[in-house]
């Protein structure tokens, strides 16, 4: 049996979850594992700031779950602590907080294949598909 990667794969970048409100986190990770995605679950934006300049997880899609009116985790991303990281904040309550340029805000409920799609998009890199294997190119 081969360990190769099958032809025209994409590797998906890992979705770094600040889990803010855990149990609508926790759901959401469920969610997107089920999905494939490889998700790291985190507990706050300082976390979250320290995972993502691991060599494996600096291209890591950046996920903030919060029920809060103020997200610890998009105050940081206004402070520019995530530099030109794009920020998917699901739950915010903040009212005047909108999608614009780098964020994209999932109200509740919850729109699934609306986040999924933002997620799919922030997640896929750009470029042609990743052809090689373990041991080099794929036949």
């Amino acid at each position: 049996m081969g360990g190769g990667r099958p032809p025209g794969y994409v590797a998906l970048r890992p979705i770094v979850l600040v889990a803010e409100t855990p149990s609508l986190a926790t759901s959401l990770a469920g969610l997107l594992e089920a999905e494939g995605y490889r998700v790291i679950p985190v507990p706050d934006a300082r976390s979250a700031q320290h995972v993502l300049t691991r060599p494996k997880e600096a291209e890591g899609v950046l996920v903030a779950v919060s029920n809060a009116y103020a997200s610890e985790t998009t105050r940081a991303w206004q402070e520019g602590s995530y530099g030109d990281r794009p920020l998917v904040l699901v739950g915010g309550r903040d009212p005047m907080l909108r999608s614009h340029g780098q964020l994209f805000v999932v109200r509740l409920p919850i729109r699934f294949d609306e986040l999924l799609g933002t997620i799919r998009q922030l997640a896929t890199p750009a470029g042609p598909p990743d052809t090689t294997g373990p041991l080099g190119p794929l036949d």
